[in-house]
Parts: C-alpha cells; sequence; structure tokens
C-alpha cells in the first residue's frame, strides 16, 4: 500500500521529470505496476486502430504537503515574513480548483506496453517497458505506486456504472480539455475574442450541417474494432437515399485534382485572414495583388507557383492525371 496518495503536485512532477523524447523506460516492479494498469483499464472498451484503453481520471489538489513543506515554502520566501496564512494562500492560489482532470491510456506495440497521461492542453508524459531486454530503466514507483492504487479503487467503481461516470464526466470536465464539436454559443462565451462575424451566417450554417451530414455518411464505412479486429463493417449505401448534400469520396487521385482543391483551400485561406482583426495598408494592398496574379492562372500554374513542396519541382512533362506522379 503507497502511503503518498495520487495528486495533482505529483502529476506535474512527471510532467517535469519527462524530458525523454521516446517517453519514460521502466523496469523492474515499476513495470509490474505499468502491467498491473494495463489490466485494470482492459475492462473498458478499446478504442482507434492501436486498440487503447483509456479512461479520463478526476486527481484531487491534495494537501498543502503535497505541494510542498511549510518550511521548504519559508525557505522560498528568502527571510521575509512568511506564515502559515501566507503558506495556505499560496497554494491555494497555485491549486484554485480541488481537483485536475488527466486523461490516461495504455496501448501495445510490437510487444511493448505504453502508458500515455495527458491533459490536453500541454502536459503530457509517456511510460513504456522493454520487455527487460536493456539495463538502464527510470525508477517511477513514485508516481505508478498512487496511481495503481488510485485505479484499483476507481476502476471497479466506473466499470459498475459506465453510463453514470460518462455523465458525470460530461458534466464536469472542462471544455478546454475537450476534443470534438462545441456549440458556437457556448465557444462564444468561453473565449469571446475569438468570435466570427460571418457576412452571410444562413450559407454558413447550412454548409457547416452538410458538412456534418457527410461526416456521418462517412463514419457508416470507416473501419472500427469488431472483437479483437480493426475491420472496415460491410455496409452498403444505397445511393437513392443519400442526402442531396452528400459528395462520395474520390475514387482517385491526381496532381490536377489536388491543385484544385489546393486552390480552394489556399483562398479560403487567404479570405479568412483578410478579415482577421484590422489589416494594415500594406496586407491590403499585398492581398489585392495575390488577386489580380493568381486570377491569370489555371489550377497547375497556381499550384506550381503557390504549393509549398507537396511534389517538389513539377515541370510540363509531368503526368497531371497519372495517380503514380501523384504518389
Amino acid at each position: 500500500m503507497s502511503k503518498r496518495k495520487l495528486s495533482v503536485p505529483l502529476m506535474e512532477r512527471a510532467d517535469a521529470g519527462n524530458q525523454h523524447l521516446n517517453g519514460i523506460c521502466v523496469g523492474g516492479r515499476s513495470r509490474e505496476l505499468l502491467l498491473e494498469i494495463k489490466n485494470l483499464l482492459d475492462v473498458f472498451a478499446p478504442t482507434g486502430d492501436d486498440y487503447r484503453h483509456s479512461l479520463w481520471i478526476e486527481v484531487p489538489r491534495g494537501k498543502p504537503s503535497d505541494w510542498c513543506s511549510f518550511d521548504h515554502a519559508k525557505d522560498w520566501a528568502e527571510g521575509e515574513t512568511y506564515t502559515r496564512a501566507d503558506y495556505l494562500k499560496e497554494w491555494k492560489d497555485n491549486y484554485p480548483r480541488k481537483s485536475h482532470w488527466y486523461h490516461i491510456a495504455v496501448t501495445q506495440y510490437e510487444g511493448h506496453t505504453y502508458l500515455h497521461m495527458v491533459e490536453n492542453v500541454h502536459w503530457w508524459c509517456q511510460i513504456h517497458d522493454d520487455n527487460d531486454r536493456f539495463v538502464n530503466h527510470d525508477d517511477m514507483l513514485w508516481l505508478l505506486e498512487p496511481l495503481a492504487e488510485f485505479l484499483r479503487e476507481k476502476v471497479p467503481e466506473i466499470a459498475a456504472d459506465v453510463v453514470a461516470y460518462n455523465r458525470y464526466v460530461d458534466e464536469h470536465l472542462p471544455k478546454k480539455q475537450r476534443t470534438g464539436r462545441i456549440p458556437r454559443k457556448d465557444l462564444d462565451r468561453i473565449v469571446p475574442w475569438q468570435r466570427r462575424r460571418p457576412r452571410n451566417v444562413r450559407k454558413v450554417i447550412r454548409m457547416l450541417k452538410d458538412c456534418i451530414a457527410n461526416e456521418a455518411i462517412y463514419r457508416m464505412t470507416e473501419p472500427k474494432w469488431m472483437g479483437d479486429k480493426f475491420e472496415r463493417p460491410e455496409i452498403t449505401i444505397d445511393e437513392g437515399h443519400l442526402l442531396q448534400c452528400y459528395r462520395a469520396p474520390l475514387p482517385k487521385m491526381s496532381i490536377r485534382i489536388y491543385a484544385k482543391y489546393f486552390r480552394v483551400a489556399y483562398e479560403a485561406y487567404e479570405e479568412h485572414f483578410r478579415h482577421w482583426g484590422r489589416r494594415s495598408k500594406r496586407q491590403r494592398q499585398e492581398y489585392a495583388e495575390f488577386l489580380e496574379e493568381s486570377s491569370k492562372l489555371d489550377d497547375i500554374e497556381f499550384y506550381r507557383h503557390y504549393q509549398l513542396g507537396r511534389h517538389g519541382e513539377i515541370t510540363d512533362e509531368t503526368d497531371f492525371d497519372s495517380e503514380e506522379a501523384f504518389s
């Protein structure tokens, strides 16, 4: 039984010490705990093409002593008068929330077990094993023991009522740590300085609805986990019942087709930033020159002029309609 409980300062310590580009390699007792954590999370359904088992966990901020001791905090004050009240105030200033959310996931690749821990903002940590084939390992017991103890208690409770836990996560997980869609009114409320004011609101709404409908159809044939295999489901889409907005995926790709959509995206990007904030006289002049210059080019010429190196140097001898040339 670990004497130290899992807390936010402990998770932050893992972030501060994770200077390894390829993660932290563990062995011995740390590896045993890594495998135990994997077995605990195996009760949840896997996701993605790497067969990943994951879970959002709410970690408490802990006690002031989990952050640092009063004596250490007093030493940092460098001779200034430092009281217990100052100590508690600084602790609460550093950890204003009573808990913090982290996303943990385990996966296996080529015989190795990986533990990923992220908060979806800037913090990340990756721990993996090497089947004890190497000598140099990091001692991660200070983190893995409290984490394993935390999961031993929480996983059975969560697994007993996954629906209730998902509802709890949905109600309490901060917006900034989420991925996916968010209602525009909520985004405008959270980050009002990034509010968009399109010139044609109705057109924008219609286009977004078309994109959502198309994505729903694409996902019908998206590969999914079927048992222990990652396969594409056998679903036949009746074209007579497709939504009017649906655009089937392109049957092939060539430089000519790619150039067409490259131009659409490039011009949309330029148009977007033309309306982003106030632009100087020089920037407005550069945009006018871009419009005049690009209007004289066909799609291939436009792509050759503005492309960012996707196909290197394209010559007149290039077969623009060849799939092989595109690849």
